[in-house]
């Protein structure tokens, strides 16, 4: 399943849903992560965040995504998007990213980058 899969993002009047397509039909976020997050002991995927490098983010994100391999890799990388600093997702999200290795690789480049500049 994991090539048939995409993500969805929808915002509409200030209030944003996140959803994947999965078999021509979109299926909420929010059905989806009670029951990969028992899995891990709660929602600690969905409400990572980074707070000190993006080495370290991923090491952590990582750590919480390998019980999750049944998850479609297109959640995984919406969550692994949405928890980094905003000024390395913007960059990233230009960049488009083919898969979710090469978003992590990309992110900590990025870091990187910004901080010999």
């Amino acid at each position: 399943m994991r090539g048939r899969c995409c993500s969805l993002v929808v915002s509409m009047g200030g209030e944003t849903k996140a959803g994947v397509m999965l078999g021509g039909s979109k299926v909420d976020v929010e059905e989806l992560i009670p029951k990969y997050s028992r899995r891990v002991g709660g929602r600690e995927i969905y409400s990572l965040r980074q707070r000190g490098t993006v080495g370290d983010y991923r090491q952590s994100f990582e750590a919480l995504a390998l019980p999750l391999e049944n998850l479609p890799e297109a959640m995984l990388e919406g969550h692994f998007m949405n928890g980094l600093k905003p000024e390395i997702g913007a960059e990233l999200r230009v960049l488009r990213p083919r898969c979710l290795e090469q978003m992590m690789d990309l992110a900590q480049r990025i870091e990187e980058r910004n901080l010999v500049v």
